[in-house]
């Protein structure tokens, strides 16, 4: 095993024993509990653990990767901090060259578009001692149970008692009712022949077959006297000045000027982006919140539009440049910013 090998290997040993550890000249890891979640589309359910965060500030040695690495490979401390100074040169140089680094159950370390140093960590490592070995649980909803509520019922019978009616109070009640009708007709009659109604009214109650009509009232006196105003064209000097005589000596001067329509263009862009699409071209991920936010800032001070879709199946916070339908569409959005986004790519969302 190589001296680089025994380094990382002793990173992930150290780091399941101190919630601090610094890399001399390169950074430092910084370890804080996180509490258990479920993933973005709520499917899994992550045992709580400790997030792991780098702080490229950190590069005072702490002596506890020197100690380990002189015990491993039983030499010096001169020696050992000569292999660690290598190393962070190591890990400098690959991301100055490629843009990436990797470390095996760790994460991984890329450069933003300013050339600083970000970080991911791994969350399928568990660095959280009390729940070392637990795995996420995959979690499903559990459906109503349907109850069939059967009501019985009763059939109830209620007895009847017919009753005899007597048919002379029944004929008795009849001819009230004839005789009331008989009053209200007369009523009716009476009111209709003391009223002046004519036209359509006089014949639905009357019977007559009499038509409405609609003379015709003339005023011969009222005259409408007719208005008449006269139209002056006005014709003005080379200075835009026009004279009008209101009466005899009275004179004054009008400037005149010529009325221009402006037209204001109807914008047509569009300013919003497609959130929505069976593919989506993908800025970049990250597990902090803040680290996501930051590159959407960076991506519209360079003229590219973006937003946060939400999280993946990591639970890393999307930066995405746009959803599209089509493949062929989202090849084209990548290819208008790979000068400006070269580590960009394409996610089928479904």
């Amino acid at each position: 095993m190589n001296i680089q090998r025994q380094i990382i290997t002793g990173i992930e040993e150290l780091l399941h024993k101190h919630d601090f550890l610094v890399i001399p000249g390169f950074g430092g890891f910084v370890l804080k509990k996180s509490d258990a979640h479920f993933s973005a589309n709520s499917s899994l359910l992550y045992p709580p653990s400790l997030a792991i965060g780098f702080n490229v500030q950190l590069k005072q040695d702490d002596g506890l990767l020197l100690l380990w690495l002189k015990e491993k490979l039983n030499c010096t401390a001169q020696d050992a901090r000569i292999h660690l100074n290598e190393f962070a040169a190591y890990c400098s140089s690959i991301l100055k060259t490629k843009g990436r680094l990797n470390i095996d159950n760790i994460g991984f370390f890329y450069t933003d578009f300013e050339g600083n140093i970000q970080f991911e960590a791994d969350t399928n490592t568990n660095f959280l001692k009390s729940q070392f070995g637990l795995s996420a649980l995959s979690v499903k909803e559990l459906s109503p149970i349907e109850q069939n509520i059967i009501i019985e019922t009763e059939d109830r019978i209620i007895a009847t008692q017919k009753t005899a009616t007597n048919p002379v109070k029944k004929y008795r009640q009849i001819a009230w009712a004839a005789v009331i009708l008989a009053l209200l007709f007369s009523g009716l009659l009476v009111f209709v022949s003391n009223t002046k109604i004519s036209g359509k009214l006089k014949a639905a109650i009357g019977g007559d077959n009499q038509k409405s009509t609609y003379d015709l009232i003339q005023y011969p006196e009222l005259i409408l006297n007719e208005m008449h105003v006269e139209k002056t064209n006005y014709t003005s000097d080379v200075n835009g000045i026009a004279y009008i005589e209101l009466e005899e000596h009275k004179v004054i001067a009008v400037k005149t000027f010529e009325v221009t329509e402006l037209v204001h263009p109807k914008t047509t862009e569009e300013s919003t982006i497609n959130k929505r699409g069976d593919f989506e071209v993908v800025l970049g991920c990250f597990g902090v919140k803040s680290n996501a936010q930051k590159l959407i800032k960076q991506l519209k001070s360079k003229g590219i539009k973006a937003f946060m879709s939400g999280k993946n199946e990591r639970n890393l916070y999307v930066v995405s440049a746009g959803g599209y339908n089509t493949k062929l569409n989202a090849l084209d959005k990548l290819n208008s910013i790979k000068d400006l986004c070269p580590k960009a790519w394409i996610r089928k969302t479904n």
